[in-house]
């Protein structure tokens, strides 16, 4: 997870430089976006794993 969001923001660092101010907005949104996506695929892991029985 830490990694993918390390090379998120290298990724819009790099991609980031002379955007305008929407553009880069919408990036921070969808890189936001992603990293919440990620982290609740992990908890929903985590849970499974450590609780099989609830489903």
């Amino acid at each position: 997870v830490f990694a993918a969001g390390a090379a998120c923001l290298a990724l819009y660092h790099q991609m980031g430089v002379g955007m305008t101010d929407k553009n880069t907005q919408t990036r921070v949104m969808l890189i936001v976006a992603v990293l919440g996506h990620l982290f609740r695929v992990f908890h929903y892991l985590s849970l499974s794993l450590s609780l099989p029985s609830i489903q």
